[in-house]
């Protein structure tokens, strides 16, 4: 059993994002028998900073979640969290809104759902999902959801065209999927 050290942010850390030994660069982190506890202690640092910051998860990586964490002059500046295995219930194919604005969830799954381009497919063998992704505030705009979103796929394997995002995208996130050169995403519940 892992024990993690017990510490809370100080006033710099809620700023410039937390500290950690870890050199920059993203960092995959998977649950399995040998993950070294400063790996899990890096992932949980992503949930701390991300408290009151981020609706949903927290980014620990389980049996069906990976995380990815992005180091930026040693401190944690993003994370994504990524559903593995367990398929989404529900699939979908999405038009990004030219002008930059974010679908809602009333645009997404209302009656006027098909003018957004979305096509809805049941679940089925999808490859895995970014599922959330954060990236401190101090930070953003500095290309960190992109290099957490590239990783990923190249972890995986996989073309960005077939990663999955959670619906519905934020503004920053379309923002973010644009500059990846993206004009149709996968998404999933």
């Amino acid at each position: 059993m892992y024990r993690l050290e017990v510490w809370e942010p100080d006033a710099d850390e809620a700023e410039h994002g937390l500290r950690t030994e870890f050199a920059d660069g993203i960092y995959i982190v998977t649950l399995h028998e040998d993950t070294p506890t400063d790996w899990l202690d890096l992932a949980r640092r992503v949930s701390v900073a991300t408290y009151e910051q981020h609706p949903g998860p927290d980014f620990m990586p389980a049996s069906n979640y990976d995380s990815a964490i992005a180091v930026a002059d040693r401190r944690v500046v993003g994370g994504t969290l990524v559903r593995l295995e367990s398929a989404p219930r529900y699939r979908w194919k999405v038009q990004l809104r030219p002008d930059g604005e974010a679908y809602t969830a009333d645009d997404l799954f209302g009656a006027e759902g098909e003018k957004c381009g979305l096509t809805f497919s049941p679940a089925g063998e999808w490859p895995p999902a970014t599922y959330t992704i954060w990236v401190h505030p101090a930070r953003r705009g500095e290309g960190f959801g992109g290099q957490l979103v590239r990783a990923v796929a190249a972890h995986y394997d996989l073309p960005l065209s077939k990663l999955c995002f959670r619906l519905p995208l934020s503004k920053q996130a379309v923002r973010m999927v644009q500059r990846l050169g993206l004009n149709t995403i996968m998404g999933c519940d």
